[in-house]
């Protein structure tokens, strides 16, 4: 068994399940914002603070205070809020514990502005500073150590790291198992329980944050807490935070149905490890971002960002933080990286992600960059916001077209996109002069798009592409780019009669990707561009009777419970039929045991099973949209959802997958229903849980192309 980490100190408090005392109005649980709103407004300070009183504890107040001010950087409030809980009673370990968990989830600088303050609080109050290190994971143990904490709160369907992954996806899920969970959730100084209720009171005061507050709402449920424990403590911070982001995640809350747990066990406590001691608090959580690097093992983000690029990006997004002047660059692609990671910075802004990426991808940035660049930023970002830009990215990019041109030395036949061609008729192929490649470039430029003119009297070779300009002369090392003089390693040449160019140089400025690959001694070019209704609004040419005829069903397959409340509100937001993917053989609790390599659901998995399930109650032919729902097991789509796949023709039909699940996303699950579906239309995917609320499932199917 991995072991799950949490320590308990004497006098803190564990989970509330209390239930609603009555000193708010029924119209306070409205998922209506206007109503909640006014609700806000109608509240007398008696009520507000007799509901706050009697549905969370003094103490955890006192903490959700902490970080609250920390993720709005109120730092100059930091003392009197520290005052206050030592009057209250917590300890200093408590204090400077509720700041640190707040790291992963606002960023890192801020926590630590935020820990140096209360530093000087305490310090000016006589308290002693903890200098003891509270960390109980080594080096070796973290991952897991956190996986497993993971799985306590959010259950076993949390998925690890799979062959399958892209590199990002990797990246991704080293982050926040091992660093979210166990660099932070495993420390000791506090409750597993209260650390997951303070990471929910700071993705609330991030704001714009919506999927993480709803993903934590059930986190908290999951663990014991009530909704009018987390009601209190948006109560308590609303003076901080503000109407708006009250508002949002009190509107998350009234609309999850799920209730909370029962008889909940925290996981047994943990001693620190023996590690030297620190001088501050703030020494160790800065000295723990070193792990954003460590994590990294593959190179991820070195491989596609250089130095000065990382450097840029940096620079960047902590001038944002600090509110600082601007950082910006004449480097086109520096620039566009800098204005994506400043989309993430500030949250809220998913729906600019398309045109931004679309500029990155015209600069020459590749899809790995501007991932790479996110990541590189997510210490100082905060998980959250680095979760709503990737997803916002990938998005962006299912739209994306892409063109791969290779030429290798020696060979008359390039490949564009899979398909071979030969460069000319008379048999020309690439060649290597001074250590560079030289090409007979007018079957490129031609095939992307571009153009190419020869002038005889001067020897001189125009290409255009887009907007772009090169001129080049035989036997000169002077070429021009859009006008502007550029000196070359390699010249033009004519060789058998045929014009020679540097290809490096022309696929570069084009914002092309060049790749040499040495033992094959090929060359890549690759670029990849959003097709142009992904960026701007379509018109829509549909009327009112082909809108009707486009008829939706929702199909979803539900071991628990879970994923049937989630189609139950799509079906009620998308006004479409509904089915039930029902197993001839049903799961039993032993069946789903995943901790139990042996148990059903693990067996299915392992061999790609096909279990048998019954005929749909609906006849699928006369749908156009299949809107499909499951869990997740292990990060992928249970078998049965992969029999109702293959039993069922959905050839020309939209696909449109989402799932349930505590924390692990839907995309490692997509390339199955694509590889299964080969002739349907498989959208981005949504992961929802029983705090899901409409207006996120409209915002998925809006961004989807549903229309009803």
């Amino acid at each position: 068994m991995k072991k799950l980490i949490s320590i308990l100190l004497s006098g803190i408090v564990t989970a509330s399940s209390l239930t609603n005392v009555f000193a708010v109005s029924d119209e306070f649980y409205s998922a209506d914002e206007t109503i909640i709103r006014q609700e806000l407004t109608q509240m007398t300070d008696g009520d507000r603070e007799e509901f706050i009183n009697e549905n969370l504890d003094v103490a955890l107040q006192d903490m959700s205070i902490l970080v609250t001010l920390t993720a709005n950087q109120n730092y100059d409030q930091i003392a009197e809020a520290v005052e206050k809980s030592i009057s209250d009673g917590l300890t200093a370990v408590q204090i400077k514990e509720a700041i640190y968990q707040s790291a992963p989830y606002c960023g890192y600088t801020r926590a630590i502005k935020a820990m140096d303050a209360a530093d000087a609080a305490l310090t000016a109050l006589d308290i002693e500073l903890p200098s003891e290190s509270r960390i109980t994971s080594d080096e070796e143990t973290r991952y897991d150590d956190g996986l497993a904490a993971q799985r306590h709160i959010f259950g076993p369907s949390i998925g690890t790291i799979t062959d399958d992954m892209s590199q990002s996806q990797k990246l991704q899920t080293l982050y926040l198992s091992g660093i979210c969970f166990g660099d932070f959730y495993n420390r000791a100084g506090l409750s597993l329980n209260t650390r997951e209720f303070l990471t929910f009171c700071t993705i609330a005061a991030n704001g714009t944050c919506l999927s993480q507050v709803a993903s934590h709402i059930t986190g908290n449920l999951n663990v014991g807490h009530s909704k009018d424990m987390l009601r209190a403590a948006l109560l308590v911070n609303e003076e901080y935070n503000g109407e708006e982001k009250t508002v949002e995640a009190l509107k998350a809350i009234n609309e999850s149905t799920q209730e909370p747990s029962e008889g909940v066990v925290e996981p047994t406590a943990a001693e620190a490890i023996d590690i030297e001691e620190y001088t501050t608090d703030s020494q160790e959580l800065t000295d723990t971002m070193i792990h954003y690097q460590t994590d990294d093992a593959d190179g991820y983000i070195d491989a596609n960002l250089d130095a000065q690029m990382q450097k840029i990006v940096l620079d960047a997004v902590n001038a944002y933080i600090d509110q600082t002047a601007a950082v910006t660059s004449d480097n086109e692609q520096a620039q566009s990286l800098v204005d994506l990671i400043l989309l993430g910075a500030e949250g809220g802004r998913e729906t600019d992600v398309p045109v931004v990426v679309a500029e990155n991808l015209s600069a020459g940035n590749t899809a790995d960059m501007m991932l790479a660049a996110i990541y590189l930023c997510t210490p100082y970002n905060g998980f959250p916001r680095t979760l709503n830009i990737v997803n916002a990215v990938n998005s962006a990019l299912e739209n994306a077209e892409s063109i791969t041109i290779t030429m290798q030395i020696g060979n008359p036949t390039m490949t564009i996109n899979g398909a071979e061609k030969g460069i000319d008729a008379d048999g020309t192929v690439p060649v290597i002069v001074n250590d560079r490649t030289l090409l007979p470039v007018r079957a490129i430029v031609e095939e992307i798009g571009g153009t190419v003119a020869w002038n005889d009297e001067t020897r001189e070779v125009t290409l255009t592409y887009e907007q772009d300009t090169i001129v080049l002369t035989i036997d000169s090392t002077t070429a021009y780019l859009n006008e502007e003089p550029v000196t070359l390693d390699t010249a033009p040449a004519i060789i058998n009669d045929r014009t020679m160019l540097p290809i490096r140089f022309i696929a570069e400025s084009f914002k092309f990707n060049v790749d040499w690959t040495q033992e094959t001694e090929t060359v890549t070019i690759t670029k990849t561009t959003l097709a142009e209704e992904s960026i701007t609004e379509p018109e829509s040419t549909a009327d009112e009777n082909e809108a009707e005829e486009n008829k939706t069903l929702i199909v979803y397959f539900s071991a628990t419970g879970n994923t049937e409340s989630l189609a139950e509100k799509l079906q009620g937001v998308t006004n479409g039929d509904i089915a039930e993917i029902i197993p001839v053989e049903p799961y039993t609790s032993e069946d789903l045991n995943y901790n139990d390599s042996d148990c059903r659901a693990n067996q299915e998995l392992d061999t790609d099973a096909r279990p048998q399930i019954q005929p749909l109650s609906v006849d699928i032919e006369q749908y156009d949209t299949i809107v499909l729902g499951y869990p997740i097991w292990w990060g992928q789509c249970p078998p049965a959802v992969r029999t109702f796949l293959e039993n069922y023709d959905l050839s020309g039909k939209t696909i449109m997958p989402f799932c349930t699940s505590g924390s692990t996303g839907i995309s490692g699950s997509l390339s199955k229903i694509r590889e299964l579906c080969p002739d349907s239309t498989v959208t981005e995917g949504f992961r929802g849980t029983n705090s899901t609320t409409d207006s996120q499932i409209e915002s998925w199917l809006e961004n989807n192309g549903y229309a009803e």
